[in-house]
């Protein structure tokens, strides 16, 4: 049920959740590698796959509020989550769980209906 009173929607919770928390882990392990890794003269590669985490997680962090916001347009938000969660295994050296957790969300997203048939609005 949708917090919003008076009114009544299902939303994809379960991709939520793995996507929300998949967009925080992946901005946190490339944040840590950027700030490792990313220092002038020791392994700047590195430190620019970081940062390619740290962006893939702010949109699959995003993606992951909009989706539960907008439940009707969990096809739009599950391929954004899907994709940047693909772009964010590039960052290898920060979280890779992040990555897998995103593209499951993603994933689920895609295939979830609500119950009983009805549409989200």
């Amino acid at each position: 049920m949708g917090g919003r009173k008076g009114m009544s929607y299902q939303a994809p919770r379960g991709s939520f959740v793995l996507s929300l928390a998949a967009g925080i882990l992946m901005i946190l392990g490339g944040g840590l590698s950027y700030m490792w890794f990313g220092r002038p003269g020791f392994a700047g590669m590195m430190g620019g796959l970081g940062l390619i985490g740290v962006l893939s997680g702010v949109v699959v962090t995003v993606g992951a509020l909009m989706l539960n916001s907008r439940p009707a347009e969990r096809a739009s938000w599950g391929t954004l989550i899907l994709v940047f969660s693909l772009i964010g295994f590039l960052g290898m050296d920060s979280v890779f769980i992040g990555a897998l957790l995103g593209s499951i969300g993603g994933v689920l997203a895609l295939t979830w209906s609500p119950a009983n048939g009805e549409h989200a609005p």
